[in-house]
């Protein structure tokens, strides 16, 4: 299954511009860091840099876990059918795939950094918790939107709650009141805050894990009931 998974990855278009992003993002924050360290502008906009590469990466995972499931609706719905006898084993593969290719991309971002353990590890974590996160709401997405060509415009809700976090906490002298009930501002700060340990943070990695474990769990009992006892027929 895992296999079959990398490769319709492999063969997704838009997979190829993730990774294109990937590649060109890491690479220049790793020349930033190691060529420019010393200027000044590099040092306040570089841990920025790498919150902004990350968090639109993560994003980016938000769509790619709904299309996951949507070309399976489109496709070869029955094959799947017969070949995951649950929701875990149909998602396992699914999944294990998407956090292992954002961590390593995540720490591709983040080399300059790797003899600092405790920050890598750390940095990691958050990218992980939130991962689950957004996974999760790709499952969710996926049973709303159904087709692969509404994934990409639906996600624009969610990608404008995010960009709604990075402006205020890139630019917080805007004084930009924050949106209401926003899920992924507490996720977003975490990152801040390990760049910015004089800020206190508000809230504990133990409750954004519980948060993210729960959120994730509901979202695969609802598409159980919802989707695959029925057959993927919504």
């Amino acid at each position: 299954m895992l296999r079959m998974e990398i490769l319709k990855l492999i063969r997704n278009n838009v997979v190829a511009l993730i990774i294109a992003y990937i590649l060109a993002m890491s690479i220049g924050i790793n020349i930033l860091s190691f060529g420019f360290d010393e200027l000044a502008w590099v040092e306040r906009w570089l841990p920025i840099l790498t919150i902004f590469y990350v968090v639109i990466l993560i994003d980016l995972l938000f769509w790619m876990a709904a299309m996951q499931i949507s070309e399976d609706m489109e496709t070869n719905m029955i094959q799947v059918m017969r070949t995951s006898r649950n929701v875990i084993q149909y998602f396992f593969s699914k999944h294990v795939l998407l956090l292992l290719f954002i961590l390593v991309a995540a720490f591709l971002g983040i080399i300059p950094m790797a003899d600092q353990f405790g920050f890598v590890l750390n940095f990691l974590y958050v990218t992980l918790v939130f991962s689950v996160v957004m996974i999760a709401s790709g499952v969710l997405l996926a049973m709303i939107v159904k087709k692969q060509s509404v994934v990409m415009l639906a996600g624009s809700v969610v990608t404008g709650f995010i960009f709604a976090v990075m402006v205020r906490l890139v630019f917080p002298l805007w004084n930009i009141s924050p949106i209401p009930f926003n899920p992924f501002e507490a996720f977003i700060k975490a990152y801040y805050y390990l760049y910015l340990p004089v800020e206190p943070p508000n809230q504990s990695y133990v409750a954004l894990t519980l948060i993210a474990v729960l959120f994730y769990i509901i979202s695969l009992y609802v598409f159980k009931k919802l989707t695959f006892d029925r057959g993927f027929r919504l």
